[in-house]
Order: C-alpha cells, then sequence, then structure tokens
C-alpha cells in the first residue's frame, strides 16, 4: 500500500521511535550516568578526609589540603559518594562509595572495581602489588600496594559488603601492618557496615 496512509504510519513509526529511543537514553542516563544531588553530613566518613587523616596521624598540617565531596543518585535509587582529597606535596586519596540496591548489584560494581588496576598502572606508570595479607575485609576485598620505582608508596582497597562496594586510593602514605590500615579505613568500614 502507498500513498498518504503508508506514508503516516511510517511517520508514526519513526516518531514513535525516536520517543523510544529518547526514552531509553534517558532511563540509561538515570541508571548509569546519574546526577549530583546535595551532599549529606554522613557522606564525609565514606572515604578518607583531612580531618580524619589528621587526627589518625596526629598531624593537624594534614587537614589543610582541598576536599571535593560529589553524591551522585541514579534512576533506581542507588547511589555514590565519590571523595577526593589532596594535601600539597604529601597525601591524595581518592574514594568511591556505593550504595546499590541488591547484594549482586554491588558485587558488579565490585568487580568493575577490580579493572581500574590494570588502568591505574597503565596512566600513572606505577606497579601494583597484591597484598591481600594487609587487608581482608567484608564479603569480597582486594589490598594492593602502590609502588613508585619499587618502593610502597600507598594503598588501593577495594571491597564489599551486602550492597555497598567501596575502592579508597590512598597515595603518599604506606600502612605495612593489616591492623594499621584498618584502623586508618575505620570510618569507611563503619559506615558499610552500616549501610550494607
Amino acid at each position: 500500500m502507498s500513498g498518504p496512509a503508508s506514508t503516516k504510519k511510517t511517520l508514526l513509526i519513526v516518531v514513535a521511535s525516536v520517543l523510544g529511543l529518547a526514552l531509553a537514553a534517558s532511563l540509561g542516563w538515570g541508571m548509569l550516568i546519574g546526577w549530583a544531588v546535595a551532599t549529606e553530613t554522613s557522606d564525609a566518613k565514606r572515604g578518607l578526609t583531612g580531618e580524619h587523616l589528621a587526627a589518625y596521624y596526629d598531624d593537624p598540617e594534614l587537614d589543610g589540603g582541598t576536599l571535593e565531596i560529589v553524591r551522585t543518585r541514579y534512576l533506581d535509587g542507588s547511589y555514590d559518594v565519590s571523595i577526593d582529597y589532596e594535601v600539597e606535596d604529601f597525601v591524595v586519596t581518592s574514594s568511591l562509595y556505593s550504595v546499590e540496591r541488591r547484594a549482586s548489584d554491588a558485587m558488579s560494581v565490585y568487580g568493575g572495581l577490580l579493572v581500574t588496576g590494570p588502568l591505574m598502572e597503565t596512566m600513572a606508570d606505577i606497579e601494583l602489588q597484591e597484598r591481600d595479607d594487609l587487608f581482608d575485609w567484608g564479603d569480597n576485598s582486594s589490598s594492593k600496594v602502590i609502588l613508585v620505582d619499587g618502593e610502597p608508596s600507598g594503598h588501593v582497597i577495594i571491597a564489599r559488603k551486602g550492597k555497598v562496594a567501596f575502592m579508597v586510593t590512598l597515595a603518599g602514605a604506606y600502612e605495612d601492618d593489616a591492623q594499621r590500615l584498618e584502623a586508618l579505613l575505620r570510618p569507611v568500614l563503619d559506615s558499610a557496615q552500616t549501610d550494607g
């Protein structure tokens, strides 16, 4: 069949397809990308900040850096908190804390975080050494030591507890004792215990 009826039908199919793609893109954006929302006071405990480092190392100068906290909400109700903190010429921390709707979703996030290690080695010209003897926590965990010119200079910790997955990168400070490393990460672990 040809003519106006067929043209109208084709136009309706095209419009419906475009609207369907727009809806799918909006849902994908909300599920995968999300949007920034206001932070909460408890968010600072979901990563390493200057206040915590200053108290842990008993060094007030560690609280004088720059801090950025971003909370991202997703359409399915899950959210991430990213915390970046830098003290000039000493410590840089970066934390990603993800609260998912289900433990299986958190397991997927945990798996995704595990692949960041090889990317970090390539991009930052560092070596990551497996050191699960330094950190073993929650349902799943991975502990790597950052080596710069063969010397330990930080940590990459990835863990999952229930529906929470997180990654903490600490460059410029190294703990060679499992109990001290766990004490350093205590705010993050306590939050994951509560949220998981």
